[in-house]
C-alpha cells in the first residue's frame, strides 16, 4: 500500500477451519498495527497508513477468528508501506549567449 493511502484486507481469504463443516468468524484485532490504524469492516480488516517519507516499512497486525463452535485462532498480516514516487517535470530554457536567464 502506499504511504498516506487505505486498504481493504480479507484476511480470511487465507484461513480455514480444521472442521471442514465450520465457517471462521473474523473477531477481532488482538494486536493493533506497529504503523498506522485498522478496524474491522465487515469481516474484513481495514488499513489506513499516515503519509511518510520513508522508502519502505513494514507494518505487522495480528486478528482473532472464531469458529462455529468456538475455537480460536490468530493471524498476522505484514504490510509493506511505500513511498509514493515524486517526479519533477523538466524544463528547458533557450537564451542567446552573454544574455542573462531568469528563472
Amino acid at each position: 500500500v502506499l504511504s498516506g493511502e487505505s486498504i481493504t484486507i480479507d484476511v480470511l481469504a487465507n484461513d480455514h477451519s480444521s472442521d471442514a463443516n465450520s465457517t471462521l468468524k473474523l473477531d477481532k484485532i488482538t494486536s493493533k498495527p506497529s504503523i498506522g490504524s485498522a478496524e474491522i469492516s465487515g469481516q474484513k480488516i481495514h488499513y489506513s497508513v499516515p503519509v511518510s517519507d520513508i522508502p519502505e516499512q513494514r507494518a505487522v497486525m495480528k486478528y482473532q477468528v472464531s469458529d462455529d463452535f468456538g475455537t480460536t485462532a490468530e493471524g498476522e498480516v505484514v504490510i509493506t508501506i511505500n513511498s509514493p514516487v515524486i517526479t519533477a517535470n523538466s524544463l528547458q530554457y533557450k537564451a542567446l549567449e552573454d544574455t542573462p536567464l531568469e528563472l
